[in-house]
């Protein structure tokens, strides 16, 4: 976990998470048509998809979130498909009020096709080319940036958002 405090991310393999928020039957937002994503209402959820969330965050939060940190607040999540332009630069989100971000993967990525996350820390830049099944936990202190590749293949993400005190 030092990473996630030095380098502002930790790459994590939670396979089981793919089975908790199962998107099979989630309308995706895409991001590369819906370009500003902050302008886009959410998809409607029925409530079994709202549940599935829930267990998603929650398994995040007992496992990661709370370990660590005893206040804080979850923001939102939403599952969305391809990279709007604002993440193909250098950014960080803290603005939009959180503090860090559990990234969910449920494709393959590689040089081959893309779609690579780029961590940029005082004193380097990481590239990740993350699997089906990684979660990437990025700390969004502004010392930390991140960015994103599109990629030739589908590539969807779940994001769940927190504040956390003390971060």
């Amino acid at each position: 976990m030092e990473s996630f405090f030095v380098k502002g991310y930790v790459r994590l393999h939670e396979p089981d998470l793919l089975s908790i928020l199962d998107i099979s039957d989630m309308e995706l937002i895409d991001v590369e048509v819906n370009d500003d994503v902050e302008d886009v209402e959410p998809p409607p959820r029925t409530p079994e998809q709202l549940a599935r969330f829930d267990a998603a965050r929650d398994y995040l939060i007992e496992k990661y979130v709370r370990p660590l940190f005893s206040e804080f607040t979850f923001l939102s999540g939403n599952v969305w498909s391809g990279v709007d332009s604002g993440s193909a630069k250098f950014h960080n989100d803290s603005a939009e009020g959180q503090n860090c971000c559990f990234l969910v993967y449920f494709d393959d990525m590689s040089e081959e096709v893309g779609g690579a996350l780029h961590v940029k820390y005082p004193g380097g830049v990481d590239t990740v080319y993350c699997q089906r099944g990684d979660v990437i936990w990025l700390n969004q202190q502004t010392k930390f940036l991140h960015k994103a590749d599109r990629a030739s293949v589908l590539r969807r993400l779940a994001c769940f958002e927190f504040n956390v005190k003390g971060l």
